[in-house]
Formats: C-alpha cells, structure tokens, sequence
C-alpha cells in the first residue's frame, strides 16, 4: 500500500512529542510501538527508515483489516486504496458509516460516481475543519486525496506481459472447477460466455498471472493470462497448481547458504523443501539481490521446513519475495514481503482450515512460533513472518 500521502502530510518527527490533545506522538504520527507499549516523553527513533517499519507496522494491525470492511474495498485499485487510507489515518479508521461521514460513506458506496471529478472533490473537500475551523493544511490533503483517488479511477492495474514471465509456464487443475470473468459471483450466476468448466487433471499455458490482492481481496482469486488468445480469466487460487507450486525436495543433507544459493535457477534450493522458483514465483522481476534480503529468504525457509515436515506434506507458495515496486503493484502494506521475512502458502493436501487451527495450536499459542500469523484460510492462504509476535485475521 502506497504510504506517500500519509508521510507528506505527517511529517516525520524522530523526537517524541505531544500532540494538540496532550498524547505522546513519534515518527509519523504514531502512538504505540511495535511491542504495542506506549510513546513516552524522551523516547527517540534511530531513523526515518525504523519510523517507516512503525507507521506500516500501525497500519497493517489497525488501519487495514478495518478498512478492508468497506463493501467496495476490494473494487478499489491501489491508488484509490492509498487515498482512503490517507483519509482515514487523518480522520480515524472506523470513519465508514458512522455519524459525520455520510457523504463520504455515500461516496465510497457508489462506484459509478468514482469517475465523477467534481463530485470527488466536493465530497473529499467537506473534511477540512477541526473545531469549526477551516485548517489550510486539511483543505491541501484533502485535494490532494481527492487527486489520488481519480487517478486511480482511470488506471487499471496491468496485467504481466509475456516479458515478465518465464515461458511454458502452465496452470493445472487440482479439482474439477471454474474460470470466470467475474470473481465476485458463483459460477452458477454466470451465462456461459462469463464461465468456463474445467475438469481436473486440465492444464493451460499462461502469459501473464496477476497477483493484485491475491491474498487480501478477491476471495483467493486471481486473473490469469491465457496462451493463444484465449483472454483473461479468474480462478480460484486453492484449486490450481501454479507453475511456481511443484513439489520440491532436495537429495543431499548440506543446505546452501545464502551466498551459496543461484537466485537466478528456478530449480536453486533455498531450503530441504523450497527452492529459488517458489521464492520468486519464477519472475525475473522478483530476485533478490540485496543480501539482507536474501538471508531472511533463508532463515524463513528454513522455519518452513519445519512446518511441512510437522504437516506431513508438501506446501504450496502462494506469495513469498516481493520486491517494493512489485510490493506498490499488488497493493501490498509493505511491511513484510519486501523484506524477504514473509510468505502465504496453503497445503498441498488436507484442509487448509485444519491447518491454520493445528498451527495455532500446536505452534503460536505454545510459543513455538515466534513471528506473525495471519489467519487467511477464508481467502486461500495462511501468512507467515519474522517480525513480532501477533495475530491478526485477514
């Protein structure tokens, strides 16, 4: 998720202070740190870099689960994303449907008006008094959402070319199951020009896989590219194989190291059980070349290890590396993925709802697991990190 907007207008204050209420304020804008204690007077941040970690951080825990409540989210692109979240780090979360934002709320609730350039702006426009008075820097944010919030109604996240992809490259059908034009509907409520049956065992050539909010929006769907004209499509992620989902093992008992590992060799072991392929989901655009980046690869492949061998069976990767501009076009926080420290997989066989449940169990509430844990089952994926303790549902 895009943060400009909120940085702009923030500003970045490494020293505490206290805001115009009287509450200890850090960074930009935040009142809690990571451990979730409270900003104090005399607290000090090392760099706009650790006050960037914290303002994610905030956003990720309490901005968008909340925001992602909002009947149209998920007909949001990135851009009209960023301007709500600006919206809403200013004017509070919960804004949505509650007394004082009925226009807003209108507004949000009626996509056709999206494109409507007067109407956007008026409406964004309303929010600029605190107090009863008009505060020149609320009328500039506003706009400058307002702004934002248009351009995103114009530009439709683009789909991967061919160039951005490896050749032959081929989904396959676990199940009997659907591909649809239209995400958000059953296949039964589609005519026969808006669906496709595909029994298991069928395989297609892609050109392009987009993975705009595969993990957050779109109910585990994601739109795939077709080889040979055959268009653009939404499948249901659980059911397919993915190219960069084949089951992988290693023969030899040495793990290579960080900088023993070819992150150019789809097949280079990064793990017992992962390998370069699954990392990057075979996309010239995702290999890390940060060093950093790459050992945290490492060291959480290797904590996955150990949940697949706990499981008894292999995992599928549905998102792992994701550099920042890739990060910006997925919609992603940008808090983890980036970093090289998180990945969202679901099993290869069994239930992926036993499995979320058996993990908690058995790992986070004993304190086997020491990281995040993003309970995604109901959208197709179980997310994993290296940062703090907690957890959260998607």
């Amino acid at each position: 998720m895009d943060v400009t907007l909120i940085k702009e207008f923030e500003g970045c204050e490494l020293e505490a202070y206290e805001d115009v209420v009287g509450v200890w304020t850090i960074g930009y804008g935040c009142t809690f740190y990571l451990d979730s204690s409270t900003v104090k007077k005399g607290d000090k941040l090392t760099s706009e870099a650790e006050a960037e970690e914290l303002l994610l951080h905030v956003i990720e825990q309490d901005f968008l689960p909340i925001l992602r409540r909002i009947p149209t989210w998920s007909q949001m692109n990135g851009n009209q994303k960023a301007a709500v979240l600006s919206f809403a780090y200013n004017l509070g979360a919960r804004f949505f449907a509650n007394p004082g934002f009925d226009s807003i709320t209108r507004l949000l609730n009626s996509p056709e008006q999206w494109t409507d350039t007067a109407e956007v702006q008026r409406v964004f426009g309303l929010y600029v008094k605190a107090g009863g008075q008009t505060f020149p820097g609320l009328v500039r944010r506003r706009k400058a959402e307002a702004d934002l919030f248009l351009k995103g109604s114009t530009q439709a996240t683009p789909m991967r070319t061919n160039s951005q992809i490896s050749g032959g490259q081929r989904i396959i059908a676990l199940v009997d199951t659907w591909l649809k034009k239209d995400w958000s509907k059953q296949a039964s409520e589609l005519d026969d020009t808006q669906r496709a049956f595909v029994g298991k065992g069928k395989s297609y050539p892609i050109q392009g896989f987009c993975e705009s909010s595969l993990e957050t929006e779109m109910g585990g769907h994601a739109l795939a590219q077709l080889d040979h004209n055959a268009g653009e499509w939404y499948l249901f992620v659980e059911h397919w194989q993915l190219p960069w989902t084949q089951p992988f093992e290693m023969h030899t008992q040495t793990l290579p190291e960080w900088n023993q590992v070819n992150w150019k060799d789809w097949s280079s072991p990064v793990s017992r059980y992962f390998n370069v392929g699954e990392v990057t989901r075979q996309d010239w655009e995702r290999i890390p070349s940060d060093a950093t980046h790459q050992q945290n690869i490492i060291k959480i492949a290797r904590l996955l290890d150990e949940v697949r061998q706990w499981w008894g069976s292999p995992l599928y990767v549905n998102s792992w590396y994701r550099p920042p501009h890739i990060e910006q076009r997925v919609g992603g926080t940008g808090a983890n993925h980036p970093f090289g420290f998180a990945v969202d997989f679901r099993p290869a066989k069994g239930s992926i709802w036993d499995l979320q449940h058996c993990f908690e169990r058995e790992w986070y509430n004993t304190g086997k697991w020491n990281g995040g844990f993003g309970r995604g089952a109901n959208r197709g994926f179980i997310h994993l990190d290296l940062r703090h303790t907690r957890i959260w549902d998607y």
